[in-house]
Formats: C-alpha cells, sequence, structure tokens
C-alpha cells in the first residue's frame, strides 16, 4: 500500500456517491485531496511501473481496503491483513474503520517477493509512503503415516509444509518452521509397558526432523511439545497416534 493515509474522512464515500442528496447526507464522506502527495505518488508510480516493480494496483476508492485488496485477493486465491500495519493520520481508528475508509491518493499493488526492497528502496527515495501486501503462513500433519513409520510420518508433515508456503509465493531462503509434536506417554511404566517402542518413534521424528529442515535449510526457531495424551478409563487405556506437525511461515523483507 502506498500513497496518503486513512482518516475517518474516508467513511461513507461510497455511500454519500450512490445515494440522492438530502439535508442528513454526511458531510465529511468525501475527502478532500492532497495534490502533493497524489503527485509525489503519481511520479513514484510511474518509475516502478517502468522498472517493472509491481504485477497489479488498483486504487482505495469506495470502500478503502476491504475493496481494494478483496478485488487484489481474488487472483490469490484469499488473504490475510494486518491492519496494525496500516498509515494513519491520527490514532483512535477502529480497525472496521482502517478497512473500509477511502483515501484520495492511496494505492494497493502487489509486488513480488524478489522486488519488495527495490520498491519499498524506491518509495524512500521519492519520499512517498510505503508499507508492506506479506506473511506466508503453512502446515503439514500426517498421523496416520505412524502406523507404518514416525520417521516419514514427520518427513510429510515437512514436505507438505513447505510445499505449502512455496506454492503461495514463499521461498526457502526466508522461510522458518515451528514443530508441533503431540504424542502419548513415551516413558516405560506400568501403565506404558510399550513405552521404549514409542520412546523409540519419537527419536525416528526427530531424526526426520533433522533430515529434512537441514535438507531444506529451513531452521526450526520454536516449537512445542505434548507427551502425556493419553485417556485412562477403567481398565482401558486410549493413546493418540504419535504425530508431529510442521508450521512453517516466510516472514516479510
Amino acid at each position: 500500500m502506498t500513497g496518503g493515509r486513512i482518516g475517518k474522512d474516508g467513511i461513507h464515500g461510497a455511500t454519500f456517491s450512490s445515494e440522492e442528496l438530502h439535508e442528513g447526507s454526511p458531510v465529511t464522506a468525501v475527502q478532500i485531496g492532497d495534490p502533493i502527495t497524489q503527485k509525489k505518488m503519481t511520479d513514484f508510480l510511474l518509475m516502478a511501473r517502468d522498472l517493472d516493480l509491481y504485477r497489479c494496483i488498483t486504487d482505495n476508492g469506495a470502500g478503502g481496503l476491504s475493496s481494494s485488496v478483496g478485488e487484489t485477493a481474488r487472483l490469490s486465491g484469499g488473504c490475510e491483513m494486518d491492519l496494525k500495519k496500516a498509515p494513519l493520520k491520527y490514532t483512535g481508528l477502529m480497525p472496521w474503520e482502517i478497512l473500509i475508509s477511502e483515501s484520495q491518493e492511496r494505492m494497493t499493488l502487489a509486488v513480488t517477493p524478489e522486488k519488495v526492497e527495490a520498491f519499498l528502496a524506491l518509495a524512500k527515495k521519492m519520499d512517498v509512503e510505503a508499507t508492506f501486501e506479506g506473511v506466508v503462513i503453512a502446515n503439514g500433519i500426517c498421523p496416520r503415516y505412524s502406523d507404518i513409520d514416525t520417521y516419514h510420518m514427520a518427513a510429510c508433515a515437512i514436505d507438505e509444509a513447505i510445499r505449502n508456503c512455496i506454492a503461495v509465493g514463499g521461498a526457502l531462503n526466508r522461510m522458518a518452521g515451528l514443530d508441533n509434536f503431540c504424542w502419548c506417554d513415551p516413558i516405560r511404566s506400568e501403565k506404558t509397558p510399550d513405552g521404549e517402542y514409542k520412546l523409540a518413534q519419537l527419536v525416528r521424528a526427530n531424526m526426520a526432523l533433522y533430515d529434512y529442515t537441514t535438507a531444506y535449510g529451513v531452521p526450526c526457531i520454536s516449537g512445542k511439545d505434548s507427551m502425556k495424551n493419553d485417556y485412562q478409563i477403567g481398565g482401558i487405556k486410549i493413546s493418540i497416534p504419535p504425530s508431529c506437525s510442521l508450521l512453517s511461515a516466510r516472514w516479510k523483507m
């Protein structure tokens, strides 16, 4: 997103322009334009266009971000917006106000990951405010593979998460993983006579975690484990299938 900042003065712009004027019509529905911001943004966008720095552009007219991002996201199969990052004219706007307020000098653009740095650098050089369209999150899990081998269960989960991330624009050199182990009790005891086997399964899963994150070059920067997922009712003990899932994320530049 580049250009002007968001304010309450852009709310009801669409309804104002679509109805007959009457004494109850809002007097602040249409923003007063800022020709200096508009000129700088226009010059920047023309240069960025000539440098092939963006692939799609739409204005933040009626409906603001809700329409510009909503329409653009149809091309990518959806999106998530972090409204906390939207530049505001002043504090105190509610999330829904940030989402729907239109702006006279603001555009939403789609920029490929490898060109984001150049795009933002040009915006800074030309004194145009630009905030960044970028976090990809994907996950993988396949617990039924544990019936065969927990090594391949974990390996497939890692592979699935990374492939999903790549499929929607992620890049390996800016990707990290979070592993999540959900395991039955792996400690041998009277209640868990097969604890040694379950511990061996855990070792196998960790071997895959190391092998595949190393092969892909995707570090696990954090994770979670839950190792007592068993339920005892009378003389019956129920244990969950051992599972290791991976959440992969490509963060913004």
